[in-house]
């Protein structure tokens, strides 16, 4: 199911802070999966899930890029990979939709291992991904990576 999710900045830098020396820019998936390591009792306590994704970079073109990030209890995006960009990210654009979530952090890692721990998961969840591309057609976005 397509969902988006506010952009919650400041726990996005908190988490950014705290990992900051294992994130790199450009790096969403495996940033995500280091994260969900150090913070390992948010995401075993089920109030952290693994969401995959894209976040519109671009206002004016429409433009969405597939990515990886958190979502929390309330629904929000908690994106520590933004902080790792000077300008990748243009403007105030913080959209993030979701095509997948993982509710269980066990089965993230099963996916994960089972794709020879390559955390992008682009294989595995082709399929999921045909609802965001229908949806993106139908909000005149254009996909990419």
């Amino acid at each position: 199911m397509i969902k988006q999710h506010p952009f919650n900045h400041d726990l996005s830098l908190e988490v950014y802070n705290e990992c900051q020396d294992m994130l790199k820019p450009k790096e969403c998936y495996t940033n995500i999966y280091y994260t969900a390591v150090e913070f390992a009792e948010k995401f075993h306590g089920k109030e952290w899930k693994v969401a995959y994704g894209y976040i519109r970079i671009s206002p004016e073109a429409n433009l969405m890029a597939r990515h990886c990030f958190i979502v929390n209890a309330d629904g929000e995006a908690i994106d520590p990979t933004y902080f790792t960009h000077d300008n990748l990210y243009s403007g105030d654009v913080k959209e993030h939709t979701s095509f997948y979530i993982f509710n269980d952090i066990t089965r993230y890692a099963r996916w994960v291992e089972k794709n020879k721990f390559i955390p992008d998961l682009e294989k595995p969840l082709r399929e999921k991904e045909k609802a965001m591309q229908e949806w993106a057609r139908s909000n005149h976005m254009i996909l990419v990576g």
